[in-house]
């Protein structure tokens, strides 16, 4: 318990450095003058002008706070001569203190020292989303009828016109990393999802095969972030729907196009996303990710 009411006490005194924070703090009974132990203690001035004093009760019970205890703390609140009284609980408020609290003016709250985000999902800033770029090819024109064009393989290592140096692999590579950085750029001033993006590799005929045209196009797998891996470090309250602190996205790979077991890939992304984009994942090596098509047969149709 004791733990609990300290970190409570750190954190407000970090919210407003000319707050005077007092934890376990000993204070006269307005009814009988006893010295009554507070679990913590806030003399403050709102505007910078006038003096406001809080006394915050810090229950680490088990269970979520109910009803009989707002109105224990309310008795609470009255003999300490309080302006506002403050409930932190660390398993959180059973609606029917909320219900309480609200009518009474007593502001409930919870502090989150990383741990995951168990608060109302209306709170957009619990969801968050990446994006992993992916590719796929195409090309004209119908090759059926050319025996020495069956797989991709066939295609990728066609050799470019000179003079060009390398294979149609090695451009095809380059249009889709070019493609994709100008892609971003043109997202990079708006909000949402990056746009999809294409780039045209043309190869004329030869005595082998008609002129080709290789289209390499670029999209976006969007990630969601699961909700028991957003981690908060801050208090919330309940009673006005405001988080102060600091929210911190799920752990993100950064090696692979993977992002982590933190996201969940989306069927499809949202059309109004409620949360910015905290992450865009590259498709790796994007010329090895070409050579896996080599063995697969140009579909045709």
């Amino acid at each position: 318990m004791r733990d609990f009411e300290l970190a409570v006490a750190r954190f407000a005194a970090a919210m407003d450095r000319t707050a005077v924070v007092t934890h376990d703090a000993r204070l006269p009974d307005r009814h009988t003058d006893s010295l009554r132990q507070r679990d913590v203690w806030i003399e403050a001035k709102v505007c910078s002008h006038f003096p406001v004093s809080l006394h915050v009760s810090c229950k680490r019970y088990k269970r979520k706070l109910h009803q009989g205890d707002i109105d224990t703390f309310v008795g609470e609140l009255v003999s300490s001569g309080a302006h506002k009284g403050v409930l932190y609980s660390y398993s959180g408020f059973g609606q029917s203190a909320l219900k309480k609290a609200q009518a009474v003016g007593i502001c409930c709250c919870r502090l989150f020292q990383n741990r995951p985000a168990d608060i109302p999902m209306s709170l957009a800033f619990t969801t968050q989303y990446c994006c992993s770029s992916q590719f796929k090819l195409s090309v004209t024109p119908d090759l059926r009828g050319v025996p020495k064009l069956r797989t991709w393989g066939d295609i990728l290592g066609l050799p470019l016109v000179p003079p060009a140096q390398g294979t149609a692999l090695d451009a095809l590579a380059t249009l889709f990393r070019n493609a994709e950085q100008l892609a971003l750029k043109a997202n990079a001033a708006k909000p949402g999802f990056p746009p999809m993006f294409a780039a045209d590799l043309h190869l004329p005929a030869t005595d082998h095969y008609p002129e080709l045209l290789i289209t390499v196009y670029g999209g976006w797998r969007v990630f969601r972030s699961r909700q028991e891996f957003v981690l908060l470090n801050g208090s919330y309250s309940h009673s006005t729907g405001d988080f102060a602190g600091e929210v911190h996205s799920p752990w993100i790979d950064r090696q692979g196009t993977e992002p982590g077991p933190g996201w969940e890939l989306l069927a499809s992304p949202p059309q109004h996303p409620d949360a910015p984009v905290v992450a865009i994942l590259y498709a790796g090596d994007i010329r090895a990710a070409m050579q896996t098509l080599i063995p697969r047969p140009i579909r045709v149709g």
